[in-house]
């Protein structure tokens, strides 16, 4: 199996009389250290296709891609971005007096980054990088969690999480995530537009592989630091359950909303950590 670049697929393969590429061998141009190569294969009819290499296989056909272009081609109200700005204003000054305690217990707890990075699905099936504080242990390997999620969306079971019984989780890691200040990074994703203070619940690549069509419009907007699954979902909310309140959120959509579920996060919080405090007291 060889690889071939963009450019020796155009010397080895000769343009169509529509001075096109056939579709099949269509693709960007990598670029340095990028992981998009394609491997030319000779089959029984002797038709070169390309494969894509693993880690863009969660990117799906290009028929996905369009029909979520398609579907999420609408204009972000302006009132939105505004407002998203606007709680910057408060949230950025206490983010930054906090940010500096939560550097101090995770460099006292573990060795490591502070930051997290992780390729998240944003508006329109565009991939970007959200950045939450790290509360794994170095190097922990995210495909347990992978595994996890699949599970519960191919059974549709309630989304549960795997904070009690995680081993990766660096000490005080679950009062960190309980209080969502392991979040406080992604104020940085809010500025540069890739998500919004409101929004459908992002998601990560190998679950965007496993929408429906039904589903794509909930890329439509950029995901949200919290959002309508954050203060109505209940500890037997199922995957499409959740989706079903991404939805539900776009078709309600108006500033009132979005005030209504900001208001109400803290206290969704609040209910969330009962149960957890009930069994340490128990």
């Amino acid at each position: 199996m060889l690889a071939f670049s963009h450019s020796h697929l155009r010397e080895r393969f000769p343009q169509t009389s529509h001075g096109r590429f056939p579709k099949q061998l269509a693709g960007r141009k990598p670029g340095r250290g990028s992981p998009t190569r394609f491997a030319i294969i000779r089959t029984r009819s002797s038709v070169h296709r390309p494969v894509c290499s693993s880690a863009h296989r969660w990117t799906g056909s290009s028929v996905r891609r369009r029909a979520v272009a398609a579907v999420t081609s609408t204009p972000i109200p302006r009132w939105k971005r505004g407002s998203d700005l606007l709680w910057l204003v408060f949230l950025i000054p206490l983010s930054l007096l906090l940010l500096p305690l939560l550097f101090c217990w995770v460099k006292l707890a573990s060795p490591g980054p502070f930051i997290f990075r992780q390729t998240r699905i944003g508006r329109g099936g565009k991939p970007f990088t959200m950045y939450k504080v790290r509360t794994m242990q170095p190097g922990s390997d995210t495909a347990i969690h992978e595994a996890h999620v699949m599970l519960l969306m191919t059974t549709n079971r309630p989304m549960t999480k795997l904070d009690c019984e995680d081993s990766r989780l660096i000490k005080g890691a679950r009062s960190i995530r309980m209080f969502g200040l392991d979040e406080l990074p992604q104020l940085l994703n809010v500025l540069r537009g890739e998500m919004s203070m409101v929004g459908p619940r992002p998601c990560v690549p190998s679950e965007f592989a496993f929408y429906d069509a039904g589903h794509y419009r909930r890329f439509a907007l950029p995901p949200g630091l919290t959002g309508l699954w954050q203060i109505e979902r209940t500890q037997s909310t199922t995957f499409h359950e959740m989706v079903g309140m991404d939805i539900a959120y776009l078709d309600q959509l108006s500033v009132w909303s979005d005030f209504r579920i900001i208001m109400k996060t803290p206290l969704a919080l609040a209910l969330a950590l009962r149960a957890p405090i009930g069994r340490a007291l128990a």
